[in-house]
């Protein structure tokens, strides 16, 4: 091996010869550098999450919607025309759909397709917040949702930051915060065409930086199966009901009201969404997209280095 001061050479058994800048070198050694999390509770956050124009450059609505969602978990993109068709088009400034049993851009209107999915987000029901897809081996990165109809009265729409409350599980209660992250979970959804089951606990951390990295949480989506001992089983009860209480907290939820027009993006893997109940009609179209289209745009636009 050769050092030059710039270029490190070196001379493999079979002769080859390898020549890396050695500025190179320290970049591969360096873990990748991210935007700051903001953490956030409730109404706080109202006036914090900056709103893109859709009628700004496909890049600059690409910007600042990735910088807003690696920061808060939501991004919002104003003056989209309220049809599936424009929806479809603001979404792919981000980046591709994700086609799930769901299809690609969907509809969800008051018991329309209720019997086909048997998904309560078909009714017109209080839904509590939660993650989606937690049957997924990977569940979508990102919940798209564009209201083209609003609801005669309710369907205001609940928002947590489950890092945040993750957070707050660990500082008030360690040992559940503890449990939530070792203890997996079964999750299942099953019709009469697909059968989905994932174990995973409801708080996933970073292999590398052991930061929480994603929550996994829908009380929707619960096997039956139960945990095999009985203490244990308790103490995983008990975890679960303190991070439901927490999630639940109204100073914890930002309830808005979407209207059309606004496209809201949602980290899937971050932030709990739910909705109140509702009277008349309510439609709203959208997608899901996957995590590695959010952090591939991120890198491209140098927000990830």
């Amino acid at each position: 091996m050769k050092n030059d001061g710039n270029d490190i050479s070196i001379t493999w058994v079979d002769d080859h010869e390898s020549k890396y800048n050695i500025d190179w070198i320290k970049i591969q050694h360096q873990p990748e550098s991210k935007l700051d999390q903001v953490f956030w509770s409730g109404q706080e956050i109202e006036n914090e999450i900056p709103i893109v124009s859709n009628q700004e450059s496909p890049e600059q609505v690409a910007r600042v919607l990735t910088t807003s969602l690696l920061r808060y978990g939501i991004g919002l993109v104003k003056h989209v025309p309220p049809t599936l068709e424009a929806t479809a088009e603001a979404v792919n400034k981000l980046g591709p759909v994700m086609h799930t049993l769901y299809g690609g851009m969907w509809c969800v209107q008051t018991d329309r397709e209720f019997e086909k999915y048997q998904d309560t987000a078909y009714t017109a029901q209080e839904l509590s917040v939660h993650t989606d897809n937690t049957y997924f081996i990977e569940p979508a990165g990102l919940q798209i949702f564009h209201c083209i109809e609003a609801a005669q009265q309710g369907g205001d729409t609940l928002l947590v930051d489950g890092f945040k409350a993750a957070r707050t599980l660990k500082e008030k209660y360690p040992m559940s915060y503890e449990c939530l992250k070792q203890t997996p979970i079964e999750w299942q959804y099953i019709s009469d065409q697909n059968h989905y089951t994932c174990t995973k606990p409801i708080i996933n951390c970073s292999a590398q930086s052991k930061e929480i990295e994603q929550i996994r949480y829908n009380i929707y989506d619960r096997s039956p199966r139960l945990y095999p001992f009985r203490n244990e089983r308790n103490i995983l009860y008990q975890s679960v009901k303190r991070f439901r209480d927490i999630v639940n907290e109204k100073n914890y939820q930002w309830k808005l009201q979407l209207t059309p027009g606004t496209v809201i993006f949602i980290n899937n893997w971050r932030v709990l969404h739910g909705r109140t109940a509702f009277t008349g009609n309510r439609v709203l179209v959208g997608c899901y997209m996957g995590m590695n289209a959010l952090l591939s745009k991120a890198r491209i636009l140098k927000l990830i280095v």
